[in-house]
């Protein structure tokens, strides 16, 4: 079996795949790493968003295919037609937090020069829609607000009777 990790950056994908994964004896593929090893947000700043969104897509794969039991990808990953018909014959969970914890955790909250625009208006607007996305694909939804990564990964394995 292998059980996929989808949530938005900060939601915990990371820090929970890796927990859930120990608690269960089990290999853990995280694409976000994987990514950073490949020049990671670098690549989105040097060779832009097409560039960036083709490793995503790579990783993405790669991981679906990798044949590691537990699966972290990042909140974009459905969105590739690839990605979403292997999502279809595992289990997803998706990560989610309040909209002011993610804010907080991606460094929102810092005062900003107002050229910037509103990056918390944005980054709402894009929480919304990628849950718009991802709940219809998820079997469970753990919120990790306030939970620890070792709470939310007992969450996981609770919720889905593991």
């Amino acid at each position: 079996m292998r059980l996929v990790l989808l949530g938005l950056p900060a939601a915990g994908v990371s820090t929970v795949g890796e927990c859930l994964a120990k608690a269960m004896k089990l290999s853990f593929w995280d694409t976000e790493a994987h990514m950073a090893e490949r020049g990671g947000s670098a690549i989105l700043l040097n060779d832009g968003e097409e560039a960036y969104r083709k490793v995503e897509l790579e990783e993405c794969l790669k991981g679906l295919n990798s044949g590691c039991a537990v699966v972290g990808l990042p909140s974009a990953g459905p969105t590739y037609a690839a990605v979403a018909e292997l999502l279809g014959k595992s289990p997803v969970v998706l990560l989610n937090a309040r909209t002011h914890v993610l804010a907080v955790r991606n460094g929102l909250n810092a005062p900003r020069s107002i050229a910037l625009g509103t990056p918390n208006a944005t980054f709402a607007a894009l929480k919304k829609r990628r849950e718009e996305e991802l709940r219809p694909l998820a079997a469970v939804e753990i919120d990790t607000s306030e939970a620890t990564p070792e709470e939310s990964a007992a969450a996981i394995i609770r919720e889905l009777g593991l």
